[in-house]
Order: C-alpha cells, then structure tokens, then sequence
C-alpha cells in the first residue's frame, strides 16, 4: 500500500521532506515504513501476510499519532 504525500492536492506538488519527517516520527513510535516514488514522498506499508485487524489498528494509530506529531494531520 502507498500513501503518497502532496503540499497542495490540486496541484499535487510532491512533499519529500514531510515523507522523511513521517518516516522519522513513524520509527521513533515502533512502526517501520518505507519510502518510495518518483520524489520519494510515498510512503510504502507493506505488513507481513499474517496481520491482524488488531496490528492495523495499531499500525494506523501510530501513523495518526505520527502526523499529529510533525504538524500535518
């Protein structure tokens, strides 16, 4: 699964540094992710084949808990 990251959504301007800052608060709160992309601003969730509904739920919250945490949620 990709997520990719824009400034603006119309004019879907890459955003490569808010990509590194969510990598970086991401991993900071136990959860890796990748990052890829033309502009490298995607990020890349990639879980193992044996998640659980309860892992994504934490996956997830830790992503929002990432965002909120580097200003863009």
């Amino acid at each position: 699964v990709g997520v990719e990251l824009v400034r603006d959504r119309t004019t879907k301007e890459p955003a490569p540094d808010v990509a590194l800052r969510l990598l970086d608060a991401a991993k900071t709160r136990g959860l890796i992710v990748g990052k890829g992309g033309l502009h490298a601003n995607v990020i890349r969730i990639c879980p193992p084949l044996i998640v659980t509904r309860d892992d994504v739920d934490t996956a997830i919250g830790i992503l929002d808990d990432a965002l909120a945490a580097i200003g863009t949620a």
